[in-house]
């Protein structure tokens, strides 16, 4: 049985365009470029097949554009401290000056685990995230 078929196996119901799954080795390059680690969920799953179409994420694809996808919690995060006045409480007393609020909450972004696209705005942790995560929606709003 090839690894496709074995991923129609695990979910007969996929209706998803699938190309081959990624090696270890590219697997492992990706996390490396990235600094992140796939959870061992997502990581099973992108070995197994990858979803292809415009809202996956090609993690063969451009750099720049995969980069840009796992930029976006972080963005909408700051996009909110910008212009929504968010600001969580345990972040402590909201600085005054525009320039130290958002480097305030960029400091605070770098404490929270990866999220990593799996389709259009949904995320999921990065490892060490245990098996079966949730998955989070991260809208911006505009």
């Amino acid at each position: 049985m090839n690894r496709i078929n074995e991923h129609h196996r695990v979910d007969p119901a996929v209706s998803v365009p699938l190309a081959p799954g990624l090696s270890p080795w590219q697997i492992e390059a990706v996390e490396e470029q990235f600094s992140f680690e796939f959870s061992p969920d997502h990581a099973r799953f992108l070995s197994l097949a990858m979803p292809i179409g415009p809202k996956w994420v090609d993690w063969m694809g451009d750099p720049a554009g995969i980069q840009k996808r796992l930029d976006w919690p972080h963005d909408g995060v700051l996009f909110d401290v910008r212009e929504n006045a968010f600001w969580p409480e345990e972040w402590g007393a909201r600085p005054t000056e525009v320039e130290v609020v958002l480097q305030t909450a960029r400091d605070r972004l770098r404490a929270v685990p990866v999220l990593i696209p799996i389709y259009s705005h949904r995320f999921i942790p990065a490892a060490p995230a245990p098996a079966s995560s949730p998955s989070f929606p991260c809208i911006k709003q505009t």
